[in-house]
């Protein structure tokens, strides 16, 4: 399947190439990356590799173990600084763990989750415990380990109740989430928060990061219901499933 004018992706997503083969059911593998903000493009034919690099520049691969000429895509990968996620049968695990490129090697057969995870994880959207370690929607860049936030490639400070709620809203953009959901997600600690005690926070979050003088506003409220980050979005044409 082919991305065309009409279809898009959301803003600087995470891009991996992912190699066919009958191991790997590519819709499921497909859809568990997008979940991920990772876009998947597929190698039509192994020898294109080279091309697809250049053109794609791909931090990470998923690769089946029945992929054509296995040991000669791998060292491929390997040349370009390409990670690897590979699924195979433990004798083929064994075999090129050697790779420095290899960066998790999943035995077959091997769910379309813990492949998104594993890809996650080699870019660095996930730390190794899972969890996530970066979020970028439109103009909003967040560091969750150093708890940083950028906008416009502008330091933004944020204090820490402003960036946990900004955090729990970029890492779901779009998707509005109910006022004491929202408290408890962001504020785990904090159990008694009230709406209130959120909507007193969006108010001074929309002043730290400039929202109350952008139109549109990036932090938008479903009255009645919550907020939710508005995700700026661009096309793009590519090679995907």
């Amino acid at each position: 399947m082919s991305w065309g004018d009409d279809q898009w992706i959301r803003a600087r997503p995470s891009v991996a190439l992912v190699v066919p083969d009958s191991a790997l059911d590519l819709e499921a593998v497909a859809e568990a990356l997008r979940r991920l903000r990772i876009h998947p493009v597929v190698l039509p034919r192994t020898e294109n590799l080279a091309d697809w690099l250049v053109r794609w520049r791909p931090p990470v691969a998923v690769v089946g173990g029945g992929a054509p000429e296995l040991d000669v895509l791998l060292s491929g990968l390997e040349r370009h600084g390409v990670a690897v996620v590979l699924i195979g049968d433990p004798g083929q695990l064994r075999e090129v763990a050697f790779l420095s490129s290899i960066e998790a090697g999943l035995p077959t057969p091997a769910n379309s989750e813990e492949i998104g995870q594993a890809v996650a994880i080699a870019t660095g959207l996930l730390d190794p415990e899972g969890r996530a370690s970066s979020a970028e929607v439109g103009p909003l860049s967040l560091n969750l380990i150093q708890r940083t936030a950028t906008i416009d490639g502008c330091p933004v400070q944020l204090p820490p109740r402003e960036f946990s709620l900004l955090a729990e809203l970029a890492l779901h953009p779009n998707e509005p989430i109910p006022t004491l959901d929202l408290a408890r997600r962001a504020w785990p600690e904090q159990p008694s928060a009230s709406q209130e005690d959120v909507r007193q926070c969006v108010y001074r979050l929309r002043r730290f990061i400039g929202d109350d003088v952008r139109e549109p506003a990036l932090i938008q409220n479903r009255r009645g219901f919550g907020y939710f980050f508005r995700s700026m979005e661009r096309k793009c044409n590519a090679e995907s499933i």
